[in-house]
């Protein structure tokens, strides 16, 4: 078993992904790679069966159906990392990269296209940087419990917004 010294990031997942499916399945170049998309399909399904269960309230307690839906999670990243080894991607850079233009979108504000802000990269980053450093000003939440009526636009720490307003700047 591949042990990780630190915590496992998308990189690490597909190292050990593309170890352990040399040792259980052959070579990469051996391998369909629409086989893991099967993969990934068949976990989708199973995460919306338990959803529906739990929902429905039958086929098994709720920590079970809770347990179901984390295991096929856990396995959809497996499934999507061995698809990005036989593809040659890098899982990685493509959660960096696309993350870094998901999180610049605001729906509430700019429903057509979901931007709102001319703020750079860059300015973003460094916006960020500082509400790091500025721990004082950032409470504990629990996103779930957030309400509606909270306008994200009111934030001046989290670039775009800050959707929990956990941060002290709705009082400045």
């Amino acid at each position: 078993m591949i042990e990780f010294e630190e915590t496992l990031s998308f990189e690490l997942l597909q190292d050990g992904v593309k170890i352990w499916t040399r040792q259980n399945f052959g070579k990469p170049e051996e391998r369909a790679t629409h086989q893991p998309l099967l993969g990934v399909s068949e976990e989708v399904g199973e995460l919306c069966h338990a959803h529906l269960k739990a929902e429905q309230g039958i086929r098994g307690t709720p920590e079970e159906l809770e347990e179901k839906a984390k295991d096929a999670v856990g396995d959809i990243l497996i499934y999507l990392a061995d698809y990005c080894n036989l593809r040659g991607f890098n899982m990685q850079e493509i959660i960096e990269q696309t993350w870094s233009e998901v999180r610049k979108r605001n729906w509430k504000e700019n429903s057509e296209s979901g931007v709102v802000t001319d703020q750079t990269e860059d300015d973003m980053i460094a916006e960020m940087n500082e509400a790091e450093a500025d721990s004082a000003s950032v409470k504990d939440i629990d996103v779930y419990d957030i309400p509606d009526e909270w306008d994200p636009s009111n934030c001046k720490i989290y670039p775009g917004g800050c959707w929990c307003q956990a941060c002290s700047c709705e009082d400045e």
